[in-house]
């Protein structure tokens, strides 16, 4: 009986050492952006900025531990995406656009793109000393109007998880 519990208690540690879950936290809010650090669903470390839309949308702003590149991502539960990929522009204020072709999520309920690690502070500037934003996205144009108000806080705190997880 005690090798049966023994292998059954083995089991279940290796099953939930196995099992893991995104742990972030907001640490710092301005207008209507959250800065929000911890680990992802495979326990990699993030930091990041997110906003929610009145449409039940969440655009984010992500880095991981590891990558030098920032993760832009428009998520919504709802949506059930059936391409693999869209073109996607991001206008911050009266900037250039910036273009991609972003990939659908895993989950079908959204879309990513990457800002590679020479556009960053290009694009983490832009972001901070903006009004506003748009993101269109694919060939129907939807289009999402947001503001950034508080974006130079929540920025501020952005680089400074960047640079706890750098250490």
């Amino acid at each position: 009986m005690k090798g049966i519990v023994a292998v059954l208690t083995v089991g279940a540690a290796i099953l939930a050492s196995q099992v893991s879950y995104a742990k972030t936290q907001d640490f710092a809010h301005s207008g209507v952006w959250d800065a929000f650090g911890g680990t992802d669903d495979q326990g990699n470390e993030v930091c990041g900025v997110s906003t929610h839309l009145n449409d039940g949308s969440d655009f984010l702003i992500k880095r991981y531990e590891n990558d030098s590149n920032y993760v832009v991502q428009a998520y919504n539960s709802n949506w059930s995406l059936s391409f693999a990929r869209a073109d996607v522009s991001l206008t911050m204020g009266n900037n250039t656009p910036w273009t991609a072709n972003a990939a659908v999520l895993r989950s079908t309920h959204g879309l990513e793109f990457t800002v590679p690690l020479l556009k960053t502070i290009d694009f983490l500037d832009e972001f901070s000393s903006s009004d506003s934003m748009v993101y269109v996205m694919g060939t129907n144009k939807v289009r999402w109007s947001m503001s950034l108000d508080g974006s130079d806080v929540v920025a501020k705190s952005f680089q400074d998880c960047i640079k706890q997880m750098s250490n």
